[in-house]
């Protein structure tokens, strides 16, 4: 929460700074990129109100996303400090989603950055309108294929739950035999990247159950009822479940 001996909108004063510990006037001094970022954008009075409701979501998503990995062990990374980067030791009771080693760190952080930008609860409606209106713009036909794109998107984190636990299992045992540890960062980007490209393998087989079979790929591009016709192996089907006869049906 605020504190005392600061400005509304700059850093504390020199007084207040003297009696800061050493590592927050280091890191003050020689800050790290995240955090020259965020001070950049809120020196900008007018991006103040934009940046949390455009950035905290994402945020939100990778602290949820480490906290699964860790969870699975598939990471071992401690949280840092969002000043100094040294071990955290609790988190802004707000938003949950910024770190502290110190009362001190914290302070200064929401002096000068964080009161600008913490994750307010009234704030969260307005970023479900701007991303859903960002997803309009994105995905014209979105409302005409809501089916196929909910089955997409809902489809990824079941991807990247599944890849945890593998890797996760994998790295445990492979302690266990060989005493040695491969949790980190090099796996938790396997993680990652491996969702990525089979997020894009199941929406390329949800789109051809949904009668689109261009982007499928692989054995799926050759199979005749999703992936083909008797057109071609990459030609679309010429029906599937979302042809008018099967909506009818439904509805």
């Amino acid at each position: 929460g605020p504190g005392r001996g600061a400005g509304a909108d700059g850093p504390p004063d020199g007084d207040w700074l003297d009696a800061m510990p050493p590592h927050v006037l280091a890191a003050l001094r020689r800050p790290h990129p995240w955090w020259q970022m965020g001070a950049a954008l809120v020196r900008r009075r007018w991006l103040r109100p934009v940046v949390p409701v455009a950035v905290s979501p994402l945020v939100a998503l990778y602290c949820r996303a480490r906290r699964t990995l860790k969870k699975r062990g598939v990471s071992r990374r401690r949280w840092a400090c969002s000043l100094c980067r040294r071990r955290a030791r609790w988190k802004c009771v707000r938003c949950l989603r910024s770190y502290y080693c110190s009362r001190q760190c914290q302070n200064v952080s929401w002096h000068i950055v964080h009161k600008h930008v913490c994750y307010k609860p009234a704030r969260f409606w307005w970023s479900v309108v701007a991303y859903a209106a960002a997803a309009m713009v994105l995905v014209p036909d979105l409302l005409v294929n809501l089916p196929m794109y909910d089955a997409m998107v809902t489809l990824a984190p079941v991807n990247f739950l599944a890849l945890g636990v593998i890797f996760g299992g994998a790295a445990s045992s492979l302690k266990r035999l060989t005493g040695r540890d491969v949790r980190g960062r090099a796996l938790e980007a396997a993680v990652v990247a491996l969702t990525a490209i089979l997020s894009c393998v199941t929406s390329g087989l949800v789109q051809a159950y949904f009668g689109d079979a261009s982007r499928c790929w692989g054995w799926g591009a050759t199979l005749g009822g999703w992936g083909g016709s008797e057109d071609g192996p990459g030609a679309p089907p010429p029906s599937g479940p979302f042809r008018d006869e099967f909506l009818d049906g439904v509805l």
